[in-house]
């Protein structure tokens, strides 16, 4: 164990590579696994599998450097509220703009099945949030001082593979991008990362709620 978090100390972007590689393995895995099993969800099955394995990785690897949480002052979760309540705003601005410029369909009501809402609003979050904020960010920046050069590219490399994972290849990219963005500079400014899990889940459960889309077409139909 020691030699693993020597190697995650002093060679973090291999590290960062290495534990890409090996989550996109078990999630194949898990993928080859299900379809022998029609009676298993794979979605479902792997969530919680890559849950599970992020969860003792950050820590055994992790935790002893940045806890789960820490303890936030009402200022700080009134920041963060505040914060959340832009980002939304300029969120469904964007949106707006993309439709209206034809690069977007008009958002539609779509009600999902309860297994899909279970996945975006519980285990999306937290699946998402351990790997990208919780493991990788704190294995590109795994020192005390950083330079705010490396900060920045660690922001953006985590932003792009969040993006990336999301497989929205459109405009819908450029917003999941920013919406990194914004929890990577949120999690940092704190590292709570359960106040980050809560920030993803309450945006997920706006969208698949058509809250964020009810905004949006009001917008459109100005």
């Amino acid at each position: 164990m020691k030699k693993i978090k020597a190697f995650i100390l002093n060679k973090p972007i291999l590290a960062a590579i290495l534990v890409v590689i090996i989550n996109s393995t078990i999630s194949f895995v898990v993928f080859i696994i299900s379809k022998q099993f029609r009676f298993v969800d794979f979605e479902i099955v792997s969530s919680i599998i890559l849950i599970s394995f992020y969860f003792l990785f950050y820590r055994k690897f992790i935790h002893k450097h940045y806890s789960l949480f820490t303890k936030t002052e009402r200022k700080e979760l009134l920041f963060i509220s505040i914060s959340f309540v832009i980002y939304f705003i300029f969120s469904i601005t964007l949106t707006s703009v993309f439709i209206k410029l034809n690069l977007l369909p008009p958002q539609k009501e779509v009600i999902l099945p309860l297994k899909n809402i279970i996945i975006a609003i519980i285990l999306a979050p937290i699946e998402e949030e351990l790997f990208y904020r919780g493991i990788l960010i704190n294995i590109l920046l795994n020192k005390k001082n950083h330079s705010k050069i490396r900060v920045l590219f660690s922001i953006i490399v985590i932003s792009l593979l969040f993006s990336l994972f999301h497989m929205r290849f459109d405009v819908q990219f450029i917003q999941i991008f920013i919406f990194s963005i914004f929890a990577s500079i949120f999690y940092l400014k704190k590292r709570n990362l359960i106040l980050i899990i809560l920030f993803h889940s309450t945006y997920n459960l706006l969208v698949v709620f058509n809250i964020k889309g009810y905004f949006v077409n009001t917008i459109c139909n100005l």
